[in-house]
Parts: structure tokens; sequence; C-alpha cells
């Protein structure tokens, strides 16, 4: 399918300019401030949104703002296109027009990616990823959030990235993972908030569920036997920095069909445990639209749940307050040899 039938433009940026940062959104006005103050703040001159009918202000919102690219397309996120989901189409498609040949960031609207320290702008990076011969960069995601789930019931979007790390300014401060150096796998370690509350509340991971009888059996197998390994309740990787061309495609939300460089990793802060996720179960729920018939969404149900009515801290002795991006250098969180830009 041509990329005119996928999606169609309906504001154009008044400029276009190198690294653009592309998103798919519906409904994310709360966090829309914040993502464009931090991006802003990298050097980000142009964003691509792809807008999928909201209707909570998101679009009147991001038409408004002049370095802004919005499309709109006929399909939902959901919907098969070609025998694939709609998302998964449109997150190739989108940086393939935008970006062919060049550098873009494919993230989603409560993801903020970091750049080493050492560099003023985004731009400046990916000029030194040229002079190294690399074309994608990998990211762990790093989730934030308050003290306690209750914390949660506040309403009214922030209108910074610092007044959204002034609601959610905790991250677990542990090792989460590396790259494997034999092939397009993230060796990821369960770790990280998400996965450590929802073990403490012993929240049923519905995601990982068996469906039929025979997965069913040798899950109960894997358990009495001590052998099944134990699995994260969240994706704790994504290439979201990457040179373009057109044989390079998603084969995931979180996975490219090439490797992306081994001794590089950027630290990808995710706010999923904000006020919007309380906003969004219902409908996830309702709809069906996410992996599994959304079933990561009953999770976080059954899990605010139980939190809320304890009155629960998302807090334990790893939490860390964010103070800078130096914060992610000591668990490897980080990773980037400065020395190499001198050698």
């Amino acid at each position: 399918m041509r990329t005119s039938e996928l999606f169609n433009e309906i504001k154009k940026a008044k400029f276009a300019s190198s690294v653009p940062v592309i998103a798919i959104v519906k409904n994310e006005i709360f966090f829309l401030p914040a993502f464009l103050d931090h991006y802003r703040g990298l050097g980000t001159k142009h964003f691509v949104f792809l807008d999928d009918k909201s209707d909570d202000g998101t679009l009147e919102y991001l038409t408004a703002q002049d370095d802004c690219t919005v499309v709109a397309s006929e399909f939902s996120f959901a919907q098969e296109i070609d025998g694939k989901k709609a998302h998964f189409v449109w997150r190739t498609a989108l940086p393939q027009k935008y970006c062919n040949g060049a550098w873009g960031v494919h993230v989603d609207a409560d993801e903020l990616l970091e750049i080493p320290p050492g560099f003023d702008d985004i731009e400046s990076f990916t000029r030194a990823l040229d002079d190294r011969g690399v074309t994608a960069v990998g990211a762990v995601m790093v989730d934030f959030y308050p003290t306690k789930a209750l914390d949660l019931r506040q309403q009214d979007w922030p209108q910074s990235k610092a007044e959204l790390l002034s609601r959610y300014p905790y991250f677990d401060d542990c090792y989460y993972g590396a790259w494997a150096k034999d092939g397009n796998r993230f060796l990821g370690t369960p770790s990280g908030v998400r996965h450590r509350i929802m073990a403490a509340h012993e929240i049923t991971n519905y995601a990982r569920m068996p469906t039929s009888p025979i997965k069913k059996l040798r899950a109960r197998v894997g358990k009495i036997l001590g052998s099944k390994k134990e699995k994260s309740f969240c994706a704790l990787s994504k290439v979201p920095l990457v040179k373009w061309d057109k044989a390079t495609e998603h084969v995931g939300p979180h996975k490219l069909n090439r490797p992306p460089a081994r001794d590089i990793l950027l630290p990808l802060m995710h706010f999923k445990l904000t006020s919007s996720l309380l906003q969004k179960i219902d409908f996830a729920i309702s709809s069906g639209n996410y992996h599994k018939q959304s079933a990561e969404y009953r999770s976080y149900r059954d899990l605010l749940a139980a939190m809320m009515e304890e009155d629960a801290s998302f807090l334990c002795s790893s939490s860390r307050r964010y103070s800078s991006k130096n914060d992610f250098l000591n668990n490897r969180i980080l990773q980037f040899d400065a020395a190499k830009e001198h050698a």
C-alpha cells in the first residue's frame, strides 16, 4: 500500500529540519507540553505526529504548534492493513517518509530520550554516531513514578518537563540489561518498578497467561520443576534513534529488523505510572486495542485497585530521585564511551 493511502498531512510544520521526532498519539494531551519541552530542549526543530482520532484536545493542541507536522489516517490503531496492525505499518512508514536517509527519533508521548553528557543537542550526537559508522541506537526503558499510588489521582496535565519530573521524580536505580553481542536481542533482567510492584502485590500477568491447553500444561510443569524462567512484566528496551533507509523496518513496537550498536545504550525515561494511566485503563480494556486484547492494562487495573486500597507506596530501597542524566551512569543505564570521539 502506498504511503499516501496510509495517512495524509493535515498540517505541515513551517520548517523541516534534521533529526525529527516522530510519535503516534491518541488522547495524549496530558504529556504533550512536557514532551515538546523536553525534545525542544534537545534541539529538535521538527515533530511529526500521527493523530489516531483523538477527542481530548490533542489534535487541536498539535495543529497550533509551528514546529509540528500532523498527519491523520482513515485506519485506526488496531485495524489491519495487509495482515498487519495499522500501528506496526505506521511505525515503519512514517520514518521512511520523513527520515529517509537521515536520523530520526521514534518514541511514544510518554517517553523522553536522553543523550550522553557532553553533547549540546541531538544533532551533535548523531554527527558523532555518523563518525563511528553507527546507524541505530538502542535504549533501556526506565520507569518513573510518584511516592504513592494515590498520587496518581492528580488530574491536571504538567506544563513542562520540570513539572512532570516534580510529580514523578523516582526511578529504580538498578541494572536493567544490555544488548546481546551475537544478535538482535536485549538481555534484560526482571527489574524496574512495574515488575517489582506487580510481584509484591501478586498481580496476575494477563499478557503472559498461556492460551492453549498444551501451553497451560507446559507452564504448570515448568512451575513445579522450577525450570520456568521469570519474565519481566514490561518491555525494557527499544530502538528509538535510527538512521532510516528503505530496508529498515519495525518488526514490533520495540524492535527493528536490524540490531542497534552494541556498545551504546541510552535511557528512555518512561512515564507510564502517571495520572494518565488511570484514564487510559478503561479505554484500553473496553477497546481491546492493545497487545492480547489489552492484557497489560487488566494487570494495571488490578494493581492500582490493590495499591490504592492499601494506600501503598511505590518506593523501595533502590528508589532514586532524579537529579540529572548523570544519575544513569552508575548502573550502566546510559552507556557511551566518549573516549572514542578522540581516538
